[in-house]
This record gives C-alpha cells, sequence and structure tokens, in this order.
C-alpha cells in the first residue's frame, strides 16, 4: 500500500524532467538516423519516384474532377429551375439567386441570350460555343480575359431551342491592382497544392511533353474525353533529400521546444518550492528569457512555420540582436516581456515592506537607479514603437478598410501586449519608490504628489541629457503621469481588479497608438523625399527600356502570335497583355496596338491622359523594326517614345506590336488611371497623405498635384537652399501663419535644370484623429475579448457575482447608454452611405445630360453614328458605353471600357428594368473585388431606342471622404465611446453599489457581535445619511446593550448577594449559638467543658465545611464555558472573514486554496481573528494579510497588516490584562486570545512591528484523527 501511494507521487515529481530528458534523446536519435535514412531514400529512388508522381497525378485529378463535378451538378440544377419558368417573367432578383457566385450561366433561346447572370461573353462567342460543343459535355473555352470549364445543357423544359450555357472560371489572362483580385487562378492553385511548378495547356490537341525531367497528363471531361493537359516537373533525388532533411529539422525542432518547455516547467513547479521571494523571482525570469534565448538559438519556431508572419519583409528589427526578426519573432519577445513585466511587479508588492527599514543611503540609491531604469524603460519602448513604423513594410494608416490585413491586427496585438508591460514596469518601479518614500497614511495623498512630481523632475532631467530623444517631452510626462495613475489605481484598491485589468490596457493602448502616429509623422517627412526622388525615377532611358522589354515579351508571346496569324485580334487581347507587361503599375500613359502581316490595325488599349491618345495610338514606322523613336508633338514638358516590333513565326512576319508611352515631366498620368489598373505606384503608397508637388523649369512653377505654388520670396529661399553645389535640400517656408515643409531636389528634365519639390503643410503631420481611431478598432476588440475570457474565468470559479446588485445595475446601465449610440451608428452608416450613392449618382446624371446633349448636337451634323459618338468622346472626354439591345454597340476608348472587363453583353437586370418601360436604372457592379456604380438610361437616337451608360471608375480615385472611410471613423469613434461608457457605468455602478455593499458587510459583521464597527464615508448624499444613520443607530445598539449589560449585571449581583446572604445565614447561626453555648460553658467552667467544646468544634467545623461548599458552588457557576476542540478548516474560517470584510476600505489577502485542519473551538477562533483584524483597522491598517504554513504537527498563521505599528516599550506588555493603548480600551483582547490558544495547545507571538504595520502569528495543532 505504501508502495502503491509512494511511487506515482514520486514518478509525479518527477515526470517533467524525465520527459523533457527523453525529448532531448529524440533529438539526438534523430540527428543520428539523419544518414541511415538518407542512404535508405538513395537506394529505393527508383521505386519511390513512380509512386510520388502517382499520388501528384491523382491529387491533381481529384481537385479537377471536384470542379467538373460541381459545375456539372450545378447545370443541373438550373436546368430543373428553369424548366418550368416563363423566361419573360423572371426577375433580376431570381436570377441573382439563382446560384453561387462562382458560377456563371446563360440561357439561350434560338442561340440567343434571353437570361444571363454574366456577361463574360459575348453573342460571337455563345454561338460559336453552340455550334461546336455537344450537349452535357464538359470542355474548356478560351477567351481573351480567362479560361472557363463549360457544360451546355439542351432542351430546356423540352424545348430544343432553349439551351444553357453554365461555366466556371478557371484563369484569368489579365491582371489588375492587387488589392482587388478575388481568388488565384486554377493553375496557382493546382501548383500550391502539388508544391511544384505546374503548366497547363486548355487545349485537347496538346501533345505530352519530351522533356525527362517533367511528366503530363491529361484533363478529361465528364465522358472521359481529353480537353487539357497538365505538365509537372518529376520529383528529384536531391529536392527529396532536401525534404528529408527538413522534416528530421523540424522533428529535432518540436522536441527541442518540448524539452524546454518541460525543463521550464519542470523548473518552474520545484522553484515554487524555495521560501526566499528574491530566488524565486531570479529563477522565473531566468526560466523565461533562457527558454526564448533557446528559441532564438536555434531558430525556432521558425522551421516549422511560414508564410507572411515568419516573412522579414513584413518586420524586421536590429533591436535586442535578433529578437525581433520578424512578426513571430516579435511576438515571442513581446510575450516574454510581458511576462516578466508581470512577475517583476508582483516581486515589488511582496517586498514593500522591507523597504522602510532599510538604510537611507541603500534607499537614495535604489531609489535613483529605479528612476535611471524608468527612463531607459521609455526610450526603450519608444524605440520599438519606432522601430515598427521604420522597420516595417506595412503600411498602419494607410487603406480605409474597417478590418484591416491579418498582419496588421497581429502587430497591434503585439503593440498592446508591449505597451501594457511597460507601463506595468514602469508602475511597478513607481510602486517601489512609493513604498520607500511615503510612510504616513494620514497625509498619503500629499506625500504621493510630491514624490510623483520628484520623479516627474528628475525623469526630464535625464530626458534633456538624451542626445537625441525618440519622442517628445510632452509624451514622456504623459507616459509618466499616465503610469503613476495606473498605480495610484492599484494603490488605492489594494488589489488587481476587474476593473484595473480594463483601465492598464486603455492607457497602453491610446499612448501606444499616439506614440504610433507620432512616428508615422515622421515617416511621412521621410517620403517627402521618397516622392520627390521617385518622379526622377522614370527618365527617358528606363522608358525605353521598359517599351523595348514590353514589345519584346508580346512579339514571342505565343497567344499573340496565334491570334495574330487568325486574325482574331481584339482590344481585350491587347488589355490583357499591357496588363502583364512593366509598363503596369508605373503611373504613365501608354498604349499597345497590334495589327497583322497586311499592317491593318487589329486590337488597341490605351490608359492615363487621354491628351495623348492620339500621338500614341497613331499609325507606326513599320520600318524601325525593335528600334526606339522619339514622337513629334509641340508640348514641350512631354516626351513620347514608341517601339515597334515584329511578329515573327518561323523566321517570316506574321504581324506588328506598337508599344508607346509619354514620360510627363510636369503633369500626372496616374489621375487618369482607374484604380483597378493603377498596380502599386510608390507615388500612391499612403492614401492618407498626399503631398504638393510641383516643378520649377525655366522660372516657372508647375503644379504636378495639389494647389501649392510658391511666390516670389519663396521661390528665392528656394533657389538659395540649392546654391553652391547642393543639389537637394529641406526648406522650411511659413505661409498664412501656417508653417510648410519642402524638400526640393535640382534634376534634369529635357537636358535642361528643373527643380522637383514636395511640400506639405505643417497640420498634414500632425495627430491625426482619423489614424488614431484606425488602429483604436483593433485594440478596443483585443481588450473586449481579453475582458470577457476574464469575466467569463473569474465567473467559472464564482457565478454569485452574475446576480449581484452591481452586476444587473451595470447591465442595465450599459444597455441605457450603448443601445442607443448602437442605433445612432447604424442609423449615420446608413445616412452617409445613402449620401454617397446619391452624391454619385447626381454626378453620373450630370455626365449623362452632357452626352445627351453632344449626342442631340453631333448627331445633326454628322451621318455616321461612330462619328457622333467619336465626337462626343473627343468634346467631353466622358467614357461611355451605347447598347442597341443586349449587346454593346459603342463604348468609348477610355482604358475602363477598352480592357473589356464589363462585358459584351447589358447587365440582366439593367436590360430587364429598362426594358418594362423604367427610364433610368442605377446599380452597384463589380470586377472581382473591385465595386463600382453604374447609370444605365434609355436614349432615342434617330429613331432608335438604345441605352447609354456610364460609370464613376474615372472619378473614384481621389474621393474626399468615401463610406469606408467613414466607417473607420464611425466604428472607431464608436468604440472609444463604448469604452468610455463602459468605465463610466462601471464607476457609477460601483459607486451605487459599493455603499450598499459596506452596509451588508457591517451588517454582517455586527450579526457576528463586532458592535465597534464603523463605516467611513463622505458622501454628502442620500447614501451618506444611510450609513450615518446606520452608524449612529449600531452607536445606540452598542450603548443599549453595554447599558443592558451593566444592569443585567448589577441585577444579577443582587440576585446573587440575596442568595449568598440568605446561603451564609444558615451555617452562621448555628456557629454563633455554638461559640455562644461554649463562652458560657467557659465562664461556668463545668466538669463535662471538654466534651462540651469538642462538641462545639465539631458544630462549627461542619458549618465552615458547608461554607466552604457553597462558595465552590458559586465558584463553579462563574466559570467561562467550557471549550469544544474539534477539527476545523482553517483555510474555510479565514475565507468567510475575507468574505465579511471585503467590501470595506480594508483588504484582506488571503488565495490560499489547501484545507489546513487544526483542533481548535470554531467560534472562538472565528472570535480571535475577528478580533486580531479589528485591531489592525484600528491601527489605520489600509491591508491585512493571512499567511499559512506547516511544520513539525503544527499549523502556523501569520497576520500582517500594514498600520502604524506597536510601540517597542509596550511589546512585552500586549498580552498582560488590563492593558492597553486605546482611550476606551479594557485590556482584555489580546489576553483572551493568548488564553485561549494556550487552552486548546497552541500560542500566539508578535513576530515583528513598526512603521510598516505589525505580524502576529498563531500556532496551532494540526488535527490527527
Amino acid at each position: 500500500m505504501i508502495r502503491k501511494r509512494l511511487i506515482p507521487r514520486y514518478l509525479r515529481k518527477l515526470s517533467l524532467f524525465a520527459w523533457g530528458i527523453l525529448s532531448a534523446l529524440v533529438v539526438l536519435l534523430t540527428g543520428i538516423t539523419e544518414p541511415v535514412l538518407i542512404d535508405s531514400a538513395v537506394n529505393g529512388w527508383k521505386g519511390n519516384i513512380e509512386n510520388q508522381l502517382n499520388e501528384r497525378i491523382d491529387e491533381a485529378l481529384d481537385f479537377f474532377n471536384e470542379r467538373q463535378t460541381g459545375l456539372v451538378s450545378e447545370s443541373r440544377k438550373l436546368a430543373l429551375k428553369f424548366a418550368s419558368s416563363d423566361f419573360s417573367a423572371v426577375t433580376g432578383e431570381e436570377v441573382s439567386e439563382a446560384t453561387s457566385e462562382k458560377y456563371g450561366f446563360i440561357l439561350t433561346k434560338d442561340n440567343e441570350p434571353v437570361i444571363w447572370n454574366s456577361n463574360f461573353f459575348s453573342p460571337e462567342e455563345i454561338g460559336s460555343m453552340l455550334k461546336k460543343h455537344q450537349p452535357d459535355n464538359t470542355f474548356f473555352e478560351i477567351s481573351d480575359l480567362f479560361t472557363a470549364l463549360v457544360i451546355i445543357s439542351d432542351s430546356i423544359g423540352g424545348r430544343p431551342d432553349n439551351r444553357l450555357i453554365t461555366f466556371q472560371i478557371l484563369e484569368k489572362e489579365y491582371n489588375i491592382t492587387e488589392t482587388y483580385i478575388s481568388e488565384p487562378g486554377f493553375k496557382s492553385q493546382l501548383s500550391s497544392l502539388l508544391m511544384t511548378e505546374t503548366e497547363i495547356d486548355y487545349l485537347p490537341y496538346k501533345p505530352k511533353t519530351k522533356d525527362g525531367r517533367k511528366a503530363s497528363f491529361e484533363l478529361l471531361n465528364n465522358h472521359g474525353e481529353k480537353i487539357g493537359l497538365v505538365t509537372i516537373d518529376k520529383p528529384m533525388l536531391k529536392n527529396e533529400l532536401k525534404t528529408i532533411q527538413q522534416r528530421i529539422s523540424l522533428v529535432q525542432a518540436f522536441f527541442t521546444i518540448f524539452a524546454s518547455l518541460l525543463f521550464a516547467a519542470g523548473i518552474i513547479g520545484e522553484t515554487k518550492k524555495l521560501k526566499s521571494l528574491h530566488l524565486r523571482t531570479a529563477i522565473y525570469l531566468a526560466v523565461i528569457f533562457g527558454f526564448r534565448y533557446i528559441l532564438i538559438f536555434f531558430d525556432l519556431p521558425q522551421k516549422f512555420i511560414s508564410g507572411w508572419i515568419n516573412d522579414p519583409s513584413v518586420f524586421s528589427s536590429k533591436l535586442l540582436s535578433g529578437a525581433f526578426r520578424s512578426p513571430l519573432e516579435l511576438a515571442l519577445s513581446v510575450t516574454a516581456i510581458f511576462f516578466s513585466s508581470v512577475i517583476i511587479t508582483r516581486y515589488i508588492g511582496r517586498i514593500k515592506e522591507e523597504l522602510p527599514s532599510w538604510h537611507p543611503a541603500i534607499r537614495i540609491t535604489a531609489g535613483f537607479i529605479s528612476i535611471l531604469v524608468i527612463n531607459f524603460i521609455v526610450r526603450g519602448y519608444a524605440a520599438a514603437l519606432r522601430s515598427v513604423i521604420f522597420d516595417s513594410s506595412l503600411n498602419y494608416f494607410g487603406g480605409s478598410d474597417i478590418v484591416p490585413a491579418k498582419e496588421i491586427i497581429f502587430m497591434n496585438i503585439n503593440l498592446i501586449l508591449f505597451s501594457v508591460a511597460s507601463f506595468l514596469l514602469v508602475s511597478g518601479l513607481l510602486k517601489f519608490l512609493y513604498h520607500m518614500t511615503v510612510t504616513s497614511r494620514e497625509k498619503e495623498t500629499g506625500q504621493l504628489m510630491i514624490v510623483s512630481g520628484l520623479i516627474l523632475i528628475i525623469s526630464l532631467i535625464f530626458y534633456f541629457m538624451q542626445n537625441a530623444p525618440l519622442i517628445n517631452v510632452y509624451q514622456h510626462i504623459l507616459f509618466m503621469i499616465l503610469a503613476a495613475v495606473i498605480e495610484i489605481i492599484y494603490r488605492k484598491r489594494g488589489s488587481f481588479n476587474i476593473s484595473y485589468f480594463l483601465i492598464l490596457p486603455v492607457f497602453s493602448s491610446v499612448f501606444g497608438i499616439s506614440v504610433l502616429n507620432y512616428f508615422n509623422t515622421d515617416l511621412e517627412k521621410e517620403s517627402l523625399k521618397k516622392t520627390t526622388y521617385n518622379l526622377t525615377r522614370i527618365n527617358e532611358g528606363y522608358l525605353s527600356f521598359l517599351l523595348l522589354q514590353t514589345a519584346s515579351e508580346i512579339a514571342t508571346d505565343k497567344k499573340v502570335k496565334f491570334a495574330v496569324q487568325n486574325k482574331n485580334i481584339s482590344d481585350r487581347e491587347a488589355f490583357a497583355l499591357w496588363s502583364k507587361s512593366p509598363l503596369f503599375g508605373e503611373g504613365i500613359s501608354g498604349a499597345i496596338t497590334l495589327y497583322d502581316k497586311n499592317k491593318e490595325r487589329g486590337g488597341e488599349f490605351f490608359t492615363g491622359n487621354p491628351d495623348y491618345y492620339g500621338i500614341l495610338t497613331a499609325a507606326p514606322d513599320f520600318d524601325q523594326d525593335g528600334a526606339v523613336r522619339s514622337l513629334n508633338d509641340k508640348n514641350r514638358s512631354a516626351v513620347h517614345l514608341s517601339v515597334t516590333s515584329g511578329v515573327e513565326d518561323r523566321g517570316r512576319i506574321i504581324g506588328y506590336v506598337n508599344v508607346s508611352a509619354t514620360l510627363d515631366y510636369f503633369n500626372k498620368s496616374s489621375g487618369f488611371i482607374p484604380e483597378i489598373f493603377a498596380g502599386k505606384n510608390d507615388l500612391e503608397e499612403n492614401e492618407a497623405f498626399s503631398p504638393d508637388i510641383f516643378f520649377i523649369f525655366e522660372d516657372t512653377v508647375i503644379n504636378y498635384q495639389g494647389k501649392f505654388s510658391p511666390g516670389r520670396e519663396e521661390l528665392s529661399t528656394i533657389f538659395a537652399s540649392l546654391s553652391e553645389g547642393v543639389s537637394e535640400n529641406w526648406v522650411y517656408l511659413t505661409r498664412g501663419g501656417e508653417n510648410v515643409t519642402v524638400f526640393a531636389l535640382l534634376s534634369m528634365r529635357g537636358g535642361k535644370p528643373c527643380i522637383i519639390a514636395t511640400a506639405a503643410k505643417s497640420r498634414a503631420f500632425e495627430w491625426s484623429y482619423f489614424n488614431f481611431f484606425k488602429l483604436f478598432i483593433i485594440h478596443f476588440l483585443f481588450i473586449t475579448v481579453i475582458y470577457i475570457i476574464i469575466l467569463v474565468l473569474r465567473l467559472r470559479k464564482d457565478i454569485r457575482p452574475l446576480y449581484s446588485f452591481r452586476f444587473r445595475l451595470l447591465g442595465a446601465l450599459l444597455v441605457i447608454s450603448i443601445l442607443p449610440i448602437l442605433a445612432l451608428a447604424v442609423f449615420n452608416r446608413s445616412e452617409v452611405m445613402n449620401k454617397e450613392k446619391e452624391f454619385i449618382k447626381t454626378r453620373l446624371i450630370q455626365k449623362f445630360s452632357t452626352i445627351e446633349n453632344s449626342l442631340n448636337y453631333f448627331s445633326k451634323l454628322y451621318p455616321a453614328p461612330y462619328e457622333v459618338f467619336e465626337n462626343i468622346k473627343n468634346s467631353t472626354d466622358a467614357d461611355f458605353i451605347i447598347y442597341r439591345g443586349k449587346e454593346v454597340w459603342y463604348m468609348s476608348s477610355s482604358s475602363f471600357n477598352l480592357s473589356g472587363l464589363q462585358g459584351s453583353l447589358i447587365s440582366y437586370n439593367a436590360y430587364r428594368m429598362l426594358k418594362s418601360d423604367n427610364q433610368e436604372y442605377f446599380t452597384e457592379a463589380g470586377i472581382e473585388n473591385y465595386n463600382y456604380y453604374k447609370y444605365y438610361r434609355q436614349i432615342k437616337f434617330r429613331g432608335e431606342n438604345l441605352i447609354l451608360s456610364t460609370d464613376d471608375s474615372s472619378f473614384r480615385k481621389g474621393a474626399a471622404f468615401s463610406s469606408l472611410e467613414f466607417d473607420v471613423f464611425l466604428f472607431g469613434i464608436y468604440s472609444f465611446a463604448v469604452m468610455l461608457i463602459f468605465m463610466v457605468s462601471t464607476f457609477i455602478a460601483n459607486s451605487i453599489y459599493k455603499p450598499i455593499k459596506t452596509l451588508t458587510s457591517a451588517t454582517k459583521s455586527i450579526a457576528h457581535g463586532d458592535l465597534d464597527y464603523k463605516i467611513n464615508e463622505t458622501d454628502r448624499s442620500e447614501i451618506g445619511e444611510l450609513i450615518s444613520g446606520f452608524n449612529k443607530m449600531t452607536l445606540e445598539i452598542r450603548k443599549n446593550q453595554e447599558e443592558i449589560a451593566s444592569l443585567e449585571r448589577e441585577t444579577a449581583w443582587k440576585e446573587i448577594a440575596r442568595q449568598v446572604a440568605h446561603e451564609i445565614k444558615n451555617p452562621l447561626t448555628p456557629i454563633k449559638l455554638s461559640i455562644q453555648h461554649l463562652l458560657s460553658a467557659y465562664h461556668n467552667k463545668p466538669e463535662k467543658f471538654e466534651s462540651v467544646f469538642n462538641k462545639v468544634m465539631t458544630t462549627v467545623l461542619n458549618q465552615i465545611e458547608t461554607l466552604n461548599q457553597i462558595a465552590s458552588e458559586f465558584s463553579r457557576f462563574a466559570k467561562m464555558p467550557a471549550i469544544d476542540v474539534k477539527p476545523v478548516n482553517l483555510t474555510d474560517v479565514l475565507k468567510e472573514i475575507q468574505v465579511l470584510y471585503s467590501e470595506q476600505n480594508q483588504n484582506i489577502v488571503f488565495g490560499e486554496e489547501k484545507p489546513y485542519i487544526v483542533s481548535a473551538d470554531e467560534s472562538n477562533l472565528r472570535r480571535i481573528i475577528i478580533n486580531l483584524v479589528r485591531n489592525a483597522i484600528q491601527a489605520s491598517s489600509t491591508a491585512v494579510s493571512f499567511s499559512i504554513s506547516e511544520n513539525s504537527g503544527f499549523v502556523t498563521l501569520s497576520i500582517r497588516d500594514n498600520g502604524h505599528g506597536i510601540k517597542e516599550e509596550f511589546r512585552n506588555k500586549i498580552f498582560l490584562a488590563d492593558f492597553t493603548t486605546k482611550e476606551t480600551g479594557m485590556g482584555l483582547g489580546l489576553k483572551i486570545v493568548k488564553k485561549y490558544m494556550e487552552k486548546i495547545g497552541g500560542d500566539i507571538e508578535l513576530v515583528s512591528t513598526g512603521e510598516s504595520g505589525s505580524e502576529f502569528a498563531l500556532k496551532f495543532r494540526k488535527f490527527s484523527s
């Protein structure tokens, strides 16, 4: 039995270290077995390669067949849906709800589309598919812009002329701005799945590869017919060996972390047993930072975690020698710092009682070092936040999405934890300083203010001694004030409560965001310089290189050769080529034009400034093959370059490609390019910061972006800054009382000197409310989640607070306050969205009116419709599309229209609405993740009903305040408001609940017999009157009780005296008579005197014995009640007393859960502990702590307070009867305590006393059954 009990316990103690050693052995064994595994892989490679290849092929086919099966299933559902439908009655809503977004369908009648949810295919392509392909067979349809998996169902509703085309887009042959891409293509997804390079030919006649390094397999349709070919790289031995090494490395990394965690847990478990607080704290910190060092040394856990979280390009800093090399490294380091700050703060809180006893010289030195450390923490905190901004590729304040990228969310969570850790450390050091200097409870507030002021002054001295402070002096002061407020709140409350857990992260978050925004303004100043240099990046040489590279890529493209040879060249093809060319994203005006071998124009795409359309799309010089030539233009501020290359096939020219672009020195072309085609232009990276840009060329100021234009004196200042060989400089101007920062750079334009300048007003660098709320949304949500988790964990231990008056009151206040806020937020957002929508619609109607007026004017001048439409485009610069029936008849040559992304068919909803006598239709359209508004309206043109449409793609860019930006501001400020409401509501609920709880606690104390209880309250409201009345009532009860006790004592004594007199009289009478008889006999001297004497003495002695018995009986009657010693759970008694005093200005600290069973009388035990706590309160104590220890059959309870202590001369008198230092004391309390402890076989001892408080130790016998 003993062995069964001891061995499991022994194994439990050793299990962590044993498992740690076992894990370390696994690491060594994997290293030893690595060569064996590699040899085995080399020897069995020939058989293994086929297995791996077959596995990859099966995986790829399963992936494709899953897509194909889904398409076939969706086609059948749609066929059933429309089988019984009246096509003319199908509404737009029914079409939208017919299938999911990833599938498109077209229902045709007599080869003409009648219902459709997608306009990707043109009527010609629809007719071609219906003609070439058999029903119910899946196939690939390749168009200029995409490749789709398609299936055709015929005889819909039993009518042979009704056919249904269902399709799913697999590949997109074009490129758009990364922000708006919805998902990667099928080829990219397959490459990611197989983890190898993949090529897909969507043609049924493509032969398999003959390259021995690659393998090909066929894609079959739903009837087993070949429709495509996939080519992948074969597995290679070196890759297999590399994979084995990586897997072994991952196993070693995992077990290294596992072993480190086990050893750390084991050390922490053993450390808890140590009595030395200093040693325990040192070991805890060593374990945390030791574990972090191990992770850095072995490059863990980065070895088995990939992606953005481990990407140094997202964030990487040189701070702390590699501790912040990536977002993941940052998170691990911040977590270590956070837990260390908690441990250090708790350590300081536990040694605070020792501090006043230190030697003054030691205290002064420790205080000076603490202030120095505080300043290092503040500087380190600022350096870390600056690194987050400057060493990261993330734009924390850019964009206007409510939910930012996951990388930004992750970095902000790290920011919150690091801010909390920094404030916790500084507030802990302030606690250390306060406890060394603040000695008087009565003058505590004043002393705290003086000490805080002195600390701030010394801190500012250190601040100004720095060579280059990272934050400004106001932020430094604010940090110190917030840290002091956090510490003082904790000091007043005496413990970490739920309110403290809210105040600390909120203060940390607000300050952290403000500092982050401050550093962001510095980054924006640096971006002035970057922006200026970017303007010089594209010169004639660079542009020539881009044109030559683009022309070469297009001329050698297989798809282009096929299109040119078959004279199947479209504008959409030209757009696809431009979107994948080096010109994409450069923000310049450019054009790509394709010609056949007869030099007839085919496809064309143009983007940029419409003023340059004519010159860039003019017929090229076909004889200058592959040479860059300059195009003539009267505009001296722009250079137009062009390259023409022949498209060759087997040595003969089959067509031509012309690529042209404009280098506009003084006009910004990117403003004419729709957002969806903008790419990632360096000038547009920071959406929240847009400086003014101007050029000084031949003494003329030319505005490039913005409206700032320097005057003569300002020009002189700029010229002077660039004199004497200086090519760049910062210039600070003042205009209208406002400072303007300018970065000027001397450059060359067209062989002549030109000054490029970027300028921003000072207010552009100031603290931005928008930036603040953008990040505060993330912080608010994170803090809320953590707060809820803490609340749930606390409620799991004790659910009673959920039913408390405070909780219900707080809930009611929050509901009453937050519901109107939420309703207002929803209403405001709805209003802004509606107003934005109405604003866009108004602008589109105005645009339409301009086009319509031009149409009426030019239709009278030109007979041909094309001429009319071209003149409208040239005169209005408006982009529009004219539909004849369902199809596009004409579209203006804007880049958005020329791309073909809007399709060749009108929107079905628009077509149906306008067909049903509606004059206009306004809707939101979308291309992948790019959304825009489109306006349709019927027009009359020479007696024919046409539909004209226009959209807002040309003026969406640069909108002053979008609904998304408003969402950020709205949800940000309302999040902040909700946080404030929560804090205020908590304060109000506590202010109402606390007096009620105090009264409840006081009632319980009085019920336990503590009539000396008095509530200290300064409230002047009705609650204050109630508490005052309660105190008076308690005082009256105590007086009445004393009077009643006095009266009862007097009555009792009278009754006792009467009974004693009565009982004593009985034996006294015989004694008196006997003595009288003896005296008489003595005087008469009878012969029998001796006999009489003996009789009389016997009688007297008997009566004296009777008196003795009477005295004994009364003595037993006056004895105290007997003590009932039995087993008592000391832990439960202490918790009961802790609850009793929980709502006073007295903090009872006791967190023990282990039951300690002692031999005692429970009623008397409770009474003596309450007596000691009451003594502590009367000694001005604000905190009493209980701690329990056991040794050699005894349990020792230590009761420590922070009152004014007991004077040394009274130390040996406190347990004496009738000794007291109180004016109204009786001197019996501690005497009774000692007497009781001795009766139960225990003892009480005054361990220590002084100005910082007293400590009593009560020693109980451990109960043994």
